[in-house]
């Protein structure tokens, strides 16, 4: 095993325990004498076995937290996780250890703590009161609510735990992930009982080195964000419970740099000064601990996604836009990437003429926009909107690296088109437009018409008529539109309609079905044809329904009606060839009616 720099403070000679700060052995409550029969004094050399099945790495990688567990999961306030992180840890145990051990281990004070928890989920305690109580624990006071009968005595476990890992073959090793999670779940469920959580804590200070040695061991990352999680909800504890949490916080950072590093970087920039505090404590700890000569001299720790502040330099802002680039393109991602891209947009508009950090910054939107699941519509449209003005040239850039900046503009302007969902695109097409200058309307108009040429299928006329409207509210003097959002009037519409019906009504070969089209579909559109068709639509409707079609004058009424005579007597020679009721003979009387009345409409 290699050797891990830890810190130079005397020890408990019964615990083998680095005391925080200048505590002495009077803070450290002192183990009560062990409740398990079956186990051998301290003084006798030999040890009986825990388990009934020995762990091995094997069995330990089959294990699997369910997935309710996984990831950061919200313990507090969450009855059924609260349930899971239980039973999954107890099952665990039950399946390794002897009878009396695993006793020992859950006790029934230890389940009833557990509901005392769920009972709190869904009857929240005021945060004063909570911190009332924390500080009364902090000056010996025992909490009035808890029975003591209900306190658990885990201190005969932790200690032999510790007397395994003196052994030189440490079957601990491979059963870390149980107890990882074991210890998590005392600090968490005994959340008012000292004296367990100090056992579980001075535990873990003796065995986190132990796994941060053990190099080619694969790292429990579940696990160890759970440990995470609960140590993190002791920032509002009493100091000695804080001070050993800092601790073990930041031999977590070293156990599993890549997850943990970046989850307390994280925790510098929330707004509860004690979560902050405790995070930048962890993380003062961790580098004076484990990298004494400062990290820049050794493998720094994967880059975190700070916020860049508004009062930097030009270089600092590439520096970081360059760090954000590295993190993503290693698979890191940033905890909150929507407020990440509208930091980004502010330095591109404070650093608009720098072709760094605009290469940079485009580059950087556009792999958060692959990333993310639904991209706001405010966020397409600022990004669109910043696009449009650096390649419309608001802005100019000189230099050699100009190019490359405003070729990853583009990309990020195609990207936005590529990736962003047709309905937010549009919604955020609209709102640029009413943004926008009218200068970089053009440029837009452009790409969109590239883009409806290639996904006309997937866009509804609705939204071709918002886009239109966003023009007219916004633009009305801008005339390069394309033809698709040049939308008419409704009385243009209708005259375009029967112009076509007119043309289909002159035509031998299309005039009897658009007759009926007409007759049958639109009979109020028969009295805006022309003098010359209205006549012949409205006899023609009176011949179909038997019915006078309003506006119809005395003359045609007449002639509809001897019309309907004539029907009756008409014979089959009357409808072939040159027949008075002929398609051609009646095609021919149209036309001369048409030339006849010459009409200009």
């Amino acid at each position: 095993m290699s050797k891990l720099p830890v810190h130079r403070h005397s020890v408990a000679k019964d615990s083998g325990i680095v005391p925080l700060g200048k505590s002495t052995r009077s803070n450290i409550p002192k183990p009560t004498k062990s409740r398990i029969s079956t186990y051998q004094s301290k003084k006798d050399p030999k040890i009986k076995t825990i388990f009934k099945l020995e762990p091995t790495e094997s069995a330990l990688e089959s294990r699997k937290l369910p997935s309710s567990l996984q990831g950061k999961p919200k313990l507090k306030n969450n009855s059924d996780l609260i349930d899971d992180f239980y039973n999954y840890v107890r099952t665990i145990g039950n399946s390794y250890f002897e009878n009396d051990f695993f006793s020992a281990s859950f006790p029934s004070a230890l389940s009833t703590l557990r509901q005392r928890l769920k009972n709190k989920a869904t009857t929240k305690i005021p945060s004063s009161k909570r911190k009332i109580s924390r500080l009364s624990l902090a000056e010996g006071i025992p909490p009035s609510e808890i029975e003591k009968k209900n306190i658990p005595d885990l201190s005969s476990v932790f200690e032999k735990y510790k007397t395994l890992l003196k052994q030189q073959n440490n079957s601990l090793i491979y059963f870390r992930d149980f107890i990882i999670l074991y210890c998590a779940l005392v600090i968490f469920v005994c959340e008012e009982i000292s004296n367990c959580q100090l056992s579980a804590l001075y535990f873990l200070n003796s065995f986190l080195p132990l796994l941060i040695a053990e190099k080619e061991l694969p790292i429990r990352e579940n696990e160890a964000s759970i440990l995470v999680t609960v140590l993190i909800y002791q920032a509002f504890s009493d100091p000695i419970i804080r001070g050993h949490s800092i601790n073990v916080l930041s031999q977590l950072i070293q156990y599993d740099t890549k997850n943990v590093y970046p989850r307390i970087r994280a925790g510098l920039e929330l707004p509860d000064q004690h979560i902050s505090s405790m995070c930048e404590e962890a993380l003062q700890k961790f580098e004076v601990t484990y990298y004494p000569e400062g990290l820049e001299a050794s493998n720094p720790p994967p880059p975190t996604f700070a916020k860049i502040p508004s009062n930097v330099t030009s270089e600092v802002a590439v520096k970081m836009l360059v760090t954000y680039l590295q993190a993503m393109e290693g698979d890191a991602r940033p905890p909150k990437p929507i407020d990440l891209i509208n930091n980004i947009i502010q330095t591109m508009n404070t650093f608009s003429k720098s072709p760094q950090v605009l290469e940079n910054g485009s580059n950087c939107i556009r792999l958060l926009i692959s990333i993310i699941n639904q991209i706001p519509v405010e966020i397409a449209s600022e990004t669109l909107n910043l696009c449009l003005s650096l390649l419309s040239g608001d802005s100019y850039l000189s230099g050699a690296d100009s190019f490359s900046a405003l070729e990853a503009v583009q990309n990020l302007e195609n990207a936005l088109f590529d990736v962003v969902p047709v309905d937010t695109l549009l919604s955020a097409v609209a709102a640029t437009i009413a943004t926008t200058t009218e200068q970089r309307l053009p440029l837009l108009m452009t790409k969109f018409s590239e883009y409806y040429q290639y996904n006309k299928s997937e866009i509804n006329q609705r939204q071709l008529q918002e886009l239109s409207n966003a023009l007219d509210s916004f633009h009305p003097m801008f005339n390069g539109r394309p033809p698709f959002l040049i939308m008419k009037s409704p009385v243009e519409i209708r005259l375009n309609n029967i112009t076509e019906s007119i043309e289909r009504l002159l035509n031998p070969e299309t005039v009897f079905q658009e007759m009926e089209t007409v007759i049958l579909q639109s009979p109020e559109t028969i009295n805006d044809y022309p003098s010359y068709i209205k006549g012949f639509l409205q006899r023609a409707y009176f011949f179909y329904t038997n019915r006078e079609l309003e506006g119809m004058n005395e003359e045609q009424v007449q002639m509809a009606q001897d019309m309907v005579q004539q029907y009756q007597t008409i014979t089959d020679e009357d409808i072939v060839g040159n027949g008075k009721y002929s398609v051609d003979t009646l095609s021919a009387q149209l036309e001369e009616i048409k030339n006849m009345n010459n009409p200009s409409w």
